[in-house]
């Protein structure tokens, strides 16, 4: 590393005497003329300007770099010209967002520059699997300007730790009305402010855009370790409301009507909509699904005396581990089979579908994102339809147990067995798929009445 640095540090100084004999010899106007390796330089009137130009297999590269001045040195010059070439004995031909990418990240030093570099230019950022662009940027960027730019924007991210992140979220709630009030104490809240959690919740957000940020720290190779990573919600005093719901009758059939709408122009979107309902399972579970993971399999009936043959899903719980046959109705082998037409021959039930993705299958949000479109005025998020199958599932009078079960949420006891309370769990699933056909038949009579009327 140490000879690196003394061989880079010999061809700077060799660039500046070139330089200065090059003006001494020509004055302040002279065509291009070669410096040092790669680098040449041309003046105007004494406006420098550096270029790299360098022939590679009978083709001349030219690459203006710049105009040198007090903020480009033929120092920073020079390093281009050793990245550029470094490009082209790698790609064999430049790679100049990568080369950009490469500059401003060199240039990062405090957290308002990472900070700078991750709003800026978050679409264009290599997000790693699970970390999702965040949808809501404009409103967070706010939030990261107004609450913790001033505070411990300058502080350099070599040296950020736990302790920068205590001082924002020391500066939120001291803006609390809980902070002033003469009721409540260390110990406890008084009544009125106990259900005032908008300080808390803005606290968690800020949280969250700082961990989101130094991630991106850690993925640019600027730090090795995020430091405020291990800290939760719960550890800066942020208590989520639970307000999951399940839909109604009337805004699941509501939900139907949209999902037929949406059949010709989404079907693969539509098919996934009704699995979940029909499954009551997670989506990531339904987005990550191979096509092998559904099979017939052999079910004894009759006190072992026979037989039948059942299509399943082997599903292998995301969330706990839990190993499940799933009983695939009619109804769903109907979706499932629409889903292998739009397939093109992926072994994944819902493959990508950008060209350039770095994952096989779609992004859980694609799905979020398709709820958002065509039933958005319902206000539920997707894991409610999950909750909404659990409530189905009480309505068509199915025990606790075994509606338990069928969403995954029986005992650890059971973690490991497939086929718990197989036979009543078909029974459920029967059931199920008979409801959401009786919704759909009753939307499309609706339906054909309404063009009757018209």
């Amino acid at each position: 590393m140490m000879e690196i640095a003394l061989k880079i540090k010999k061809r700077i100084n060799r660039a500046h005497q070139a330089l200065e004999q090059l003006q001494l010899e020509r004055g302040d106007t002279f065509t291009l003329t070669k410096v040092e390796g790669a680098l040449s330089v041309k003046s105007f009137k004494g406006r420098l300007t550096a270029v790299f130009r360098k022939q590679v297999k009978r083709k001349r590269i030219y690459k203006s770099l710049g105009v040198l001045n007090y903020n480009y040195s033929i120092e920073h010059a020079l390093c281009d010209c050793l990245e550029y070439e470094k490009s082209l004995k790698e790609h064999g031909f430049i790679d100049t967002p990568f080369l950009e990418l490469q500059q401003r990240v060199n240039s990062i030093e405090t957290l308002d520059d990472l900070a700078c570099e991750f709003f800026l230019h978050h679409d264009e950022i290599d997000f790693p699997t699970g970390a999702a662009p965040l949808k809501s940027l404009p409103e967070l960027q706010q939030k990261y300007s107004a609450y913790a730019q001033k505070i411990i924007g300058d502080v350099y991210i070599k040296v950020f730790d736990k302790k920068h992140i205590v001082r924002v979220i020391n500066h939120i709630y001291a803006q609390s009305p809980k902070a002033n009030c003469k009721h409540c104490s260390f110990h406890g809240e008084c009544d009125q402010c106990r259900d005032l959690n908008d300080h808390a919740a803005l606290a968690n957000h800020l949280r969250y855009i700082l961990n989101r940020i130094m991630d991106l720290g850690v993925q640019y190779k600027l730090i090795r370790t995020n430091p405020i990573a291990n800290i939760k919600a719960c550890d800066i005093g942020y208590k989520p409301k639970r307000n999951r719901r399940a839909l109604v009758m009337q805004e699941l059939k509501t939900l139907i009507c949209r999902l037929e709408a949406a059949m010709e122009t989404e079907p693969a979107n539509v098919c996934t909509i009704y699995l979940i309902l029909l499954l009551g399972v997670r989506k990531e579970e339904l987005v990550t699904a191979k096509f092998s993971d559904f099979m017939i399999d052999l079910i004894p009936v009759e006190d072992g005396k026979g037989l039948v043959e059942d299509l399943q899903w082997k599903l292998k719980t995301t969330k706990t581990g839990t190993n499940r046959a799933m009983f695939i109705t009619p109804l769903a082998t109907e979706f499932l089979n629409k889903l292998a037409a739009f397939s093109n021959g992926s072994d994944y039930l819902l493959p990508a579908r950008k060209f350039n993705s770095h994952s096989p299958h779609i992004h859980p949000t694609t799905v979020n994102k398709f709820i958002d479109r065509i039933a958005g005025d319902l206000k539920f998020v997707v894991h409610e339809l999950r909750h909404t199958t659990r409530t189905l599932l009480s309505a068509l009078k199915i025990k606790n147990e075994v509606a338990e079960s069928y969403i995954t949420h029986s005992s650890w006891l059971y973690m490991h067995d497939p086929l718990h309370l197989y036979d009543e769990r078909k029974e459920a699933a029967s059931a199920i798929s008979n409801l959401i056909t009786t919704l759909r038949e009753k939307v499309k009579e609706e339906a054909l009445k309404n063009e009757d009327t018209i």
